[in-house]
């Protein structure tokens, strides 16, 4: 629904949305095909405590966002289950991705359900989380990819790693792990300022500019530690 009008898909939804407009689940939904919103638009998404996925939930996004985007989840319990939202994605040309996307999440939990591959937030634009989690059934939680940026500030959960390479990413708080031999943070090419948080593992840092506040060091076994 936008206010009180419903319809019947997200899609239909996002194809009218206006901007400080928001577009609320009434229930869980199984999308068909990757929901998409356009180049230049501007919306919020509220989970509303249901859960939205996909058909093909292995390997098909959720969300393909070339806009600007805002996801909540106002009373809590929502998730999106998926091969994970895809910051900057173009289903027609997927070979150039729009670098100014912005992706904000506020709340809500959010699976990738790839088992081998697949991120559960693959950016290619400007993302920032405020808040959620983060998990993946196969490759890294989170990926950072060529000439994007990522905010991560509190009450933000990633279990499965981050993989970052030639991107900027900045850690002000949050809760990091990894199992199954991988490693909390992996980057590549890029630069990383980290500001807070907790991390339990080990990390991987390549051709990578790392500032460390006050209080953290990179200890013997790689691991980033509070002083």
């Amino acid at each position: 629904a936008i206010g009180t009008t419903m319809y019947k898909s997200l899609q239909a939804a996002f194809d009218v949305v206006e901007t400080t407009q928001t577009v609320t689940l009434l229930k869980d939904i199984t999308l068909q095909e990757t929901a998409v919103l356009a180049e230049g638009e501007t919306a919020v998404l509220d989970l509303n405590g249901f859960t939205l996925s996909i058909e093909d939930v292995e390997n098909k996004y959720a969300l393909a966002n070339l806009g600007t985007i805002t996801i909540k989840d106002s009373k809590g319990g929502g998730q999106v289950n998926s091969k994970g939202i895809y910051n900057s994605y173009n289903p027609q040309d997927a070979s150039t991705p729009y670098t100014l996307a912005v992706l904000t999440i506020e709340g809500g939990t959010y699976n990738c359900m790839n088992k081998t591959s697949g991120s559960a937030v693959y950016n290619h634009g400007i993302v920032v989380l405020n808040g959620g989690n983060f998990n993946s059934l196969g490759g890294y939680t989170l990926s950072n990819q060529e000439g994007s940026k990522m905010t991560i500030n509190v009450n933000v959960k990633v279990t499965n790693g981050i993989y970052n390479t030639g991107a900027k990413l900045t850690l002000n708080g949050g809760e990091f792990s990894a199992t199954g031999g991988k490693n909390v943070l992996v980057a590549y090419n890029s630069t990383v300022t980290i500001k807070g948080g907790t991390f339990s593992g080990e990390c991987y840092f390549k051709n990578t500019d790392l500032n460390l506040a006050a209080g953290y060091e990179l200890n013997g076994n790689n691991e980033i530690v509070k002083k």
